[in-house]
Formats: structure tokens, C-alpha cells, sequence
């Protein structure tokens, strides 16, 4: 028998799997990439009545049949780790085979096609099937049908509740095509590494073409356009997380006349979101912005003649904002304590030290004393200049030494070394990411899990791409709402919840507005800061738009119980109530059935699928309760929008007009509020 029997036309190949008789290995070209096997290539295997074993969780596969009918094509897909059976897009019927089929289990693929397609289309008959095929990625293992087979739960039965709930975790909101996307992969973790294998789409390539480096304008449109329509959603979210961990603010006059400089600064957050914190940390520190922000640039050692001593300002913010906080913790983020009270992570003689040894660095193709800075110098590392560094002995974190006459390089080499190695860096970065994610109030057990990722992940000491992973993947993360629901979730950005309408409506820019340009009526994207309390690198001070240890208000003040909720600081009276009316003229005003003229650039919610379901209101309320809340609005609210839907009359104002309010009515009340 051959090696290799066939070959895909893009490289995938079938071998013979020497660990089962009469079994052929199934490999595509590549790790990242699908093959596509026909029936018919596959050497002695029956059509559609075959055993399938994949050796790795993570490899990803789909078995399809392509079938006529009494109602049209339609498609078979058999996929691993699910046990729902469900017709699709309005041509697929998708089975789950309610079995793992990963590392040695054997699985029998032998459907009885007709009672499927009756079953899930009341009448339909299969006509013919007209192509057989095997979609993968990775490596399988197939053998004729009737064997052993497979047993093992499901990993990742992904309802459409569930795939809004983690793509509003995870992008910029979730749309019909993501939730399709989502459940097509079956796999919460391939998606996520799917996302991450991305090119980040970079926020500064798309701007230079609009010419004005000074105008934040073009920069809040770029973002925008991302936000809503870039494919490395999970990447665009790290990007904006970290955005608040590593703050800069176009607040700042110089930056806010360097927009092309701050877009560079966003896209290396995003860049260096899956790679090593050491390494963006080092990045951070030399980038052009944040030594403009935090005055490092231009940072001198101290000359008593002249009165200048190190500025602290980077020294502390390093510490206390980036990197371990004010107190030591736990590994699961919780208080370590001395006779009963926190114990300090420094003093303000670490930081003075700290302060020395960021002096001595300046732009880069500049001198000390330029004033003229070229834009390109703004978004190059900065360089050091010797003659500025003070090359005193220093003592850092845990009283470790720098010894006298080191220069400005290796001194900062170490000083960043000696901070990422602080035991609080875990803790810290794994609370902060969760906060921004997933929940306020992690479980401290949740927090140790992912600490102990970013502590070592296959040896390596913190690997971002692992502890995101992480975070997402936890098991509180998936099932916190039902396991802990009166403490698990968080507060929506008021930014995210406009976008999350959007893009559960498959938003469209206005008639006379270019393909990449999104904005609601009140505002446009560089003035909705006044609406929304925050914009993308516009806080207002190095402490970001809210604090990770904001106490949670509750009617009687002040919750007693010690929960925080970071993005209630911003939902003041006037934000809520601004938010929720730009909510109003986003979906009563500026829908694909408007017909006037008016504001023509303002962009478009597409209501057609709720429009479909208006004859019926449960339906209606439950799909918008869906696609904007996940289904986590209470029985009760949903039974009192359906009433006020049934209300309507039935002629076509009418029934546009219920489906408008039912929007309104779930995404504008208190419950779209939190994400679960």
C-alpha cells in the first residue's frame, strides 16, 4: 500500500492509519487551514456510514452531505461535542454526534437522513444525496462504518444564548454572522485561537491615508470602522483592554496633535497582546507616547545647580497602575496581611530610585534640546542619551541592588526585570483582564487560575496569549452566571453597549456615507465621549475612566458586602439617560426602513429578522432578548413588551413600529445594563 493514496488539491492527504485495519488518516495542509475530502477519494469507505476518531482536542472537523429536496438543497453537518439537532441559515440541517470522538474514541457516523429532515421541516423529503465530504483542519482518522464506537462528553455545545453571551465577553458585540461563525467551529477555544492567529488590523495604517496627523477625528473613525467591522475582534478587544491598563490620553496637548503617534501606540498594545508581558512592558515604557504622557521623555538626572531632580511621575505609575498595585497579594489576588493590615508592595524611596533610572532617554534622530520633533520620531522607541542617565547605585523592589556605572540600557533591562518578577504580577494582570472581560468580582480561585498561567505557562513566565486564554476558558468565566449569579458579571461600558446594538443589528453606514464611516445622530465617534463618559486613549487622567475598586451604589448607597463595579462610575444620571436616548434614535429613528432624507450619514440598523417575527410577540421579545442580552431578561419584563407589541395594529406602520419598541424597550432597560 502507498504512503500517501491521494492528495487534496490544496495539499491535505490520505495516508493508512496503522493503528486500525482498514483505517486511513485524514491531514490537511496545514494546522490553520481546512482540506475538503470527497467520499469518493477516501479508499473503501462507505458513503456516509463511517467511523471517525480525531487524536487531538485540538483539531477541528465537519462531516457534510449536500442533498436535494422536496423544498430545494439543503446540507448535512455532523459535528463533534454537541448533542443538538437544529436546521440553520434556512438550507442547513446540523446534527450533533453527542460524543467526543478526541483522543482514541471511535465514533459512528450512520444518520438516518429522512427522519432528520422530516423532523426538522415538517414535510420535506430527501430526494438524492449529490456530494459527500469531509471538512477538516488538522488530522482524523477514518475506517468503514459499524465499529466500536465513541462515548465521552461534549466539550462545547454552543446554543445561540451561549455564543452572544461569550462574543459579547469577547468582541465588540455579537452579529448573525459571528454566532453562525461561532457555532460552525463548535469550539470555544478554537475560536479564540482562530482570532488570535490574526493579523492585528492596524488602526495607524488606516489613518495616514487620511493625511492629518493632528485631527482625532480620522483616528475615532478608523476605530470605529474596527470596532464594527474588523475580523480580529478578540485582538481589537485586547487592544482596547489594555489601552486601559497602560493608559495614555490624547488629553494631553502634545498627543492630541499626534494622532498618528497614538494610533501606532493602540496597535502595539495590540501586537503585543498575545506575546510576552515583559516584552510589552519594555515597549510601553519606550514608546514615544507614553514618555510624553508620563513624562519619561527628556527624564534628567538630578543637577542640584539647576535644580532638577528625576521626575517620578513614570516611576510610580509603573508600579502602583501597570504591574503590582499598592499591596501585597496572594497568588488569588487576595490581601496579604501583617498585624491584621495591608503590606505596602513600596515606598516613595523605591520610586525616587525607580525615577533615576528612567533618566537619560529622548526621541529617537533627535537631540536633547530639539523642539521641532518629526512626526516619525514619535512612534520610533526611544533612545538614550548617557550624558542625561544617572549612573548612581540603586535599590529596587526586594532590595535588589543596580550597581554604579551602569548605563541607561541595562538599567532599564533590569529595573523591568526586576518588576515583572514580583510575585503580585500574576494576581494583578489576571484580576485586571477578568475585570475587563468577564466579571468584576472574580471567585479569588478564578483569579489563582489564571495567576498561575501568567506564573508559567509551559514554563514560560508571562505568555499574554495563555492568560487570556485563560480567562475566557474558566470554567467560572463559562458558567459564573449560573453558578454564582448574584455575584458574577459586570457593568457594560456605555461605549460597548452602543456597540453591541449595532452590531446585533447588522449596522450599516447612512446612504450618503462612506463604507467605513459609522455614526450615531447625537454625536459623531470623536465627540461621543460626552454621551458615553469615555472614548478609545481619550480618559481623562492616567486612572483610566473608572477604577478597578469602584464600590458597587446600590438605591441604599453604598454595597455592604465588599462588591466593586469599575463602570458604574461613569453611569451617571445624565450618561444613563444620554445613552439611552441615543439607543431611541438609533432604533426608532435611523433603521433600513427610513425613507426620509435627514442626517443621511447616520448609520442603519437592519430589522428585517425581527420585522419576520412581529405576527408572533414571544418570538419577537425572545429573539431581541437574545441577540441583545444573551436571554438574560427577566420572564416578567419580556411578557410585558410582548403585550405592548400585541398592542400594535396590524397594518405595516404598525408592525414596524411594535418591532422598533421591542428593540427599544429590552436594549434600553436595566438589564441590558450588565453583562452575564
Amino acid at each position: 500500500m502507498p504512503a500517501v493514496t491521494w492528495t487534496s488539491p490544496d495539499g491535505g492527504s490520505i495516508t493508512p492509519d496503522a493503528s486500525r485495519s482498514g483505517a486511513f488518516q485524514l491531514t490537511s495542509a496545514g494546522t490553520g487551514s481546512y482540506s475538503e475530502f470527497a467520499a469518493s477519494d477516501v479508499p473503501d469507505i462507505d458513503d456516509y456510514s463511517i467511523d471517525v476518531e480525531l487524536p487531538a482536542r485540538s483539531d477541528y472537523f465537519g462531516i457534510y452531505l449536500e442533498v436535494s429536496t422536496s423544498a430545494g438543497q439543503r446540507e448535512f453537518k455532523f459535528e463533534p461535542n454537541s448533542s443538538a439537532t437544529r436546521f440553520r441559515f434556512g438550507y442547513r440541517y446540523s446534527v450533533g454526534l453527542d460524543s467526543d470522538i478526541r483522543g482514541g474514541e471511535w465514533t459512528t457516523v450512520n444518520p438516518n437522513l429522512r427522519a432528520i429532515a422530516s423532523s426538522l421541516e415538517s414535510g420535506v423529503t430527501i430526494q438524492s444525496i449529490d456530494r459527500y465530504f469531509i471538512r477538516l483542519r488538522g488530522t482524523m482518522s477514518v475506517a468503514s462504518g459499524g465499529g466500536d464506537g465513541g462515548g465521552g462528553s461534549g466539550t462545547d455545545d454552543i446554543s445561540r444564548a451561549d455564543a452572544v453571551r461569550f462574543l459579547n465577553q469577547t468582541t465588540f458585540g455579537s452579529s448573525e454572522e459571528a454566532i453562525a461563525e461561532l457555532q460552525d467551529i463548535g469550539s470555544y477555544e478554537d475560536w479564540i485561537d482562530g482570532q488570535l492567529d490574526m493579523t492585528m488590523t492596524s488602526t495607524f495604517d488606516n489613518l495616514v491615508p487620511f493625511g492629518s496627523s493632528s485631527n482625532d477625528t480620522y483616528r475615532h473613525r478608523v476605530w470605529w470602522a474596527h470596532a464594527m467591522t474588523a475580523p480580529d475582534q478578540l485582538r481589537q478587544r485586547l487592544a482596547y483592554a489594555y489601552s486601559q491598563l497602560f493608559v495614555i490620553s490624547d488629553n494631553d496637548y502634545t498627543l492630541s496633535n499626534s494622532q498618528w503617534a497614538v494610533a501606532h501606540y493602540y496597535d502595539m498594545l495590540g501586537t503585543g497582546a498575545v506575546g510576552n508581558y515583559r516584552d510589552l512592558l519594555e515597549q510601553v515604557t519606550l514608546h514615544p507616547v507614553m514618555g510624553i504622557y508620563l513624562s519619561m521623555m527628556r527624564n534628567e538626572k538630578a543637577d542640584e545647580a539647576r535644580r532638577v531632580r528625576p521626575d517620578e511621575n513614570y516611576a510610580r505609575e509603573v508600579l502602583q497602575l501597570f504591574s503590582i498595585g499598592l499591596h501585597e497579594l496572594n497568588n488569588d489576588g487576595t490581601k496579604r496581611l501583617s498585624g491584621g493590615q495591608p503590606i505596602p508592595t513600596y515606598d516613595q524611596v523605591t520610586v525616587e530610585n525607580f525615577a533615576r533610572v528612567f533618566t537619560g532617554w529622548n526621541f529617537d534622530n533627535q537631540t536633547w534640546t530639539d523642539n521641532n520633533i518629526a512626526r516619525d520620531s514619535k512612534r520610533l522607541p526611544m533612545v538614550a542619551d548617557e550624558a542625561y542617565h544617572d549612573r548612581g547605585a540603586k535599590t529596587l523592589l526586594g532590595g535588589a541592588q543596580l550597581s554604579a556605572g551602569q548605563d541607561a540600557r541595562t538599567d532599564l533591562d533590569a529595573a523591568l526585570d526586576n518588576i515583572v518578577a514580583h510575585r503580585n504580577v500574576g494576581p494583578f494582570i489576571a484580576r485586571f483582564l477578568i475585570q475587563r472581560f468577564t466579571t468584576s468580582n472574580p471567585s479569588p480561585a478564578y483569579v489563582g487560575r489564571v495567576a498561575a498561567v501568567f506564573n508559567s505557562s509551559n514554563g514560560v513566565r508571562g505568555d499574554l496569549r495563555a492568560v487570556i486564554k485563560a480567562v475566557l476558558l474558566d470554567d467560572e468565566a463559562r458558567r459564573g452566571h449560573e453558578t454564582m449569579p448574584n455575584q458574577f458579571g459586570k457593568f457594560k461600558e456605555p461605549l460597548l453597549r452602543l456597540f453591541q446594538l449595532w452590531r446585533a443589528f447588522d449596522a450599516a453606514p447612512g446612504p450618503s456615507a462612506a463604507a467605513d464611516f459609522f455614526r450615531f445622530y447625537s454625536k459623531p465617534p470623536s465627540q461621543i465621549r460626552s454621551i458615553t463618559g469615555q472614548a478609545p486613549l481619550s480618559s481623562p487622567s492616567v486612572f483610566n475612566f473608572y477604577l478597578p475598586d469602584n464600590p458597587l451604589r446600590s438605591e441604599s448607597g453604598y454595597a455592604e458586602d465588599g462588591l466593586v463595579a469599575p463602570e458604574q462610575q461613569i453611569l451617571t444620571e445624565v450618561n444613563v439617560a444620554a445613552v439611552n436616548d441615543t439607543i431611541f434614535s438609533a432604533v426608532h429613528d435611523f433603521h433600513n426602513y427610513r425613507t426620509n432624507t435627514n442626517a443621511s450619514d447616520v448609520t442603519r440598523i437592519n430589522v428585517d429578522r425581527a420585522l419576520a417575527l412581529v405576527g408572533d410577540p414571544g418570538a419577537l421579545v425572545d429573539y431581541v432578548d437574545e441577540v441583545v442580552n444573551a436571554g438574560t431578561t427577566p420572564p416578567g419584563l419580556k411578557a410585558e413588551v410582548a403585550a405592548q407589541v400585541a398592542s400594535f395594529p396590524a397594518t405595516e406602520e404598525g408592525r414596524l413600529m411594535a418591532t422598533l419598541d421591542a428593540i427599544y424597550c429590552i436594549a434600553a432597560s436595566p438589564f441590558a445594563l450588565i453583562q452575564k
